[in-house]
């Protein structure tokens, strides 16, 4: 006799369990979102309020659903959920180190093969010791830093500018259990509200930050190099996860709601307020108001048709890899000054997700499988298919 068909009881509790989420999906959307937005930057001249019609209300809706402040809030929830079921902090840092570090390495290889393979290198005054300076804060903590020599190649400065949040995700990472540590752990009450204290303090300190001159030394370590501006995005994240019984019925499949009250706003402040309001929108730092409603979306979104990811992704997760290669193809096709800007973005495209492809499938996908726990097992894992990033 075959399996017993799942009751409708069963199935139920399975397609409601936190476990079952779009996490996947909603990364991937989010590290799209950051490869259109730096095409856009880069290649196409963005569509104007005054052009109107249906390609601005896309171009609108794209670039004011940010994805970096979504990553942030999402690795609050999942991180702040891992720590909690972690057992120990050498298992919480074993598994924060599978998830970064394997595919940025590769990452690191690539991008040097990339200028290597351009010409690039062969065309600067190589400095041994500047380069191996380089490689040691690549690899380790300083993805922000970049030398002289390498200023020519693409865009901004450095090889691969989106790796500036690497570092500020690191220092999430220690300041959590951290947190942890120092909050009252036996009051799960008062925890909630020292985490909504800090939301507030940090938002306060973002900013503040914002209005820093980023081109000086201490601004730019201020507001590219630490965590401060942005880590407000994260404890909202950690805070959505505290209270996710007392606001699932909130959530759970209210996704079109949360983002229509989400357009909603934004489109009032772009359109009825002028400076600074508007000019927040789509950036890093949002208003903290709007910041609050754009994790609440994305919360939900993950629990708004939970098996929709599953069903699309199959357990694959190749949000990582888009993110971190997407800027290596923008600069390699702006230094071979390669003709025509939409054969510029479809090179761009097809080997960033490339890239992200094969990383998943022979790195990422492997080591993650070394994972001692997940958030989808009770015991060490098995099998990295359908990790949520934890």
């Amino acid at each position: 006799m075959g399996h017993a068909a799942m009751s409708e009881p069963a199935l139920v509790k399975k397609t409601t369990s936190l476990r079952v989420n779009n996490f996947d999906l909603i990364r991937l959307l989010a590290a799209t979102q950051v490869l259109i937005s730096h095409l856009f930057m880069t290649f196409f001249d963005a569509p104007s309020a005054t052009d109107g019609g249906f390609g601005y209300f896309i171009f609108f809706v794209c670039i004011n659903l940010p994805g970096v402040p979504i990553f942030f809030a999402i690795s609050g929830y999942l991180i702040s959920l891992s720590w909690e079921r972690s057992g120990s902090l050498g298992t919480y840092a074993h598994n924060r180190f599978l998830r970064l570090f394997p595919a940025l390495w590769l990452c690191l290889i690539v991008t040097i093969l990339v200028m290597l393979a351009s010409g690039y290198l062969a065309s600067v005054e190589f400095d041994v010791q500047d380069f191996l300076r380089w490689i040691f804060w690549q690899s380790t903590i300083g993805q922000t830093y970049t030398i002289g020599m390498l200023h020519g190649f693409g865009h901004g400065g450095a090889p691969n500018g989106a790796l500036w949040s690497i570092p500020v995700e690191m220092q999430f990472y220690v300041a959590l259990p951290l947190i942890y540590l120092v909050l009252p752990k036996k009051s799960p009450r008062l925890f909630i509200v020292g985490i909504a204290l800090l939301v507030l303090v940090m938002a306060v300190v973002s900013e503040w930050l914002v209005g820093q001159d980023i081109t000086t030394k201490w601004g730019f370590r201020l507001r590219v190099v630490t965590c401060l501006p942005y880590i407000y995005m994260f404890l909202l994240g950690v805070l959505i996860q505290r209270l996710r019984h007392q606001l699932m019925p909130l959530l759970r499949n209210m996704f079109i709601p949360w983002l229509a009250f989400y357009i909603g706003v934004a489109s009032l402040l772009h359109f009825e307020y002028g400076w600074p309001l508007h000019v927040r929108l789509g950036s890093n730092n949002p208003p903290i108001f709007l910041a609050m409603i754009l994790a609440m979306t994305t919360i939900s979104a993950a629990y708004t048709l939970p098996t929709l990811s599953k069903r699309i992704l199959r357990g694959n997760d190749i949000s990582y890899g888009v993110y971190i290669y997407h800027m290596v193809f923008i600069n390699l096709v702006l230094y071979l000054e390669i003709a025509g800007a939409a054969l510029q973005a479809i090179i761009v495209v097809l080997a960033t997700y490339t890239a992200a492809t094969l990383s998943w499938l022979f790195l990422e996908r492997p080591s993650l499988s070394l994972k001692r726990h997940t958030l989808r097992t009770d015991g060490p894992t098995t099998a990295a298919k359908g990790t949520v990033g934890s």
